[in-house]
């Protein structure tokens, strides 16, 4: 199980790469079952892995390879954000688990 397991990490990790070294993201968050339950011991080493293949090393650490925050949820409440947007509805601080930066709110 533990040789399936690091096998996983490290494909991850390949993946991870070529997603930053083609699209430059500032974050990346994997999600599922394994990747919720350990949270960070699974995602460690592919953070670990990812920044072996960036091709740009300089400013490696600035990536943030994160698991899920919104769990099982996450397609559902996705979902209902796309279909709030695409009614006209767009105001995404209405849902008590997202919350707004603080960057984006407007002053009144």
């Amino acid at each position: 199980m533990l040789r399936v397991m690091k096998s996983a990490q490290l494909y991850l990790g390949i993946l991870v790469a070529g997603l930053v070294n083609t699209l430059d993201p500032e974050v990346i968050v994997t999600g599922g079952g394994i990747a919720e339950r350990l949270t960070d011991k699974f995602v460690s080493p592919i953070r670990v892995i990812a920044q072996e293949y960036y091709l740009r090393q300089d400013g490696r650490e600035r990536i943030r390879i994160v698991p899920s925050a919104l769990g099982d949820n996450a397609g559902a409440i996705g979902a209902a954000v796309i279909a709030r947007r695409r009614l006209g509805l767009s105001r995404i601080r209405t849902f008590p688990f997202c919350r707004r930066p603080s960057s984006l709110s407007t002053a009144s």
